[in-house]
């Protein structure tokens, strides 16, 4: 059953309208900062794009972003839940607590680390 809820809880985050567009702000800032030259996320002025300095700004920046991944993806099952009031509807079935939130949680990482 937790393979079954994982399953759905991927398919639901990779369809969603958060997840595409955290993919696609992504994807354009990876992708201008490599192949556009007046896009420079870490470097500036006299720093190479390459230099320590530029580097750690970059990670920097792309890791501020990435904070905030989990939480927008991660979020969305509990508050699907409580929002559409299916929680009593999903312990009438003979699941087990742990298996619904460990599946909700891992399909929610498998989401998050794609992205």
């Amino acid at each position: 059953m937790l393979s079954k809820i994982a399953g759905f809880e991927v398919r639901y985050q990779l369809f969603s309208p958060t997840f595409i567009a955290v993919f696609t702000i992504f994807f354009l800032l990876c992708f201008g900062g490599v192949t556009i030259d007046n896009v420079q996320i870490g470097g500036g002025g006299a720093t190479n794009i390459n230099s320590p300095n530029a580097l750690t700004i970059n990670i920097l920046i792309f890791t501020i972003f990435g904070a905030i991944i989990p939480t927008a993806l991660l979020s969305s099952g509990v508050l699907r839940d409580q929002s559409f009031k299916t929680e009593e509807m999903f312990y009438s079935r003979p699941i087990r607590k742990l298996d619904f939130v460990l599946g909700r949680f891992i399909g929610g990482y498998i989401a998050t680390a794609l992205a």
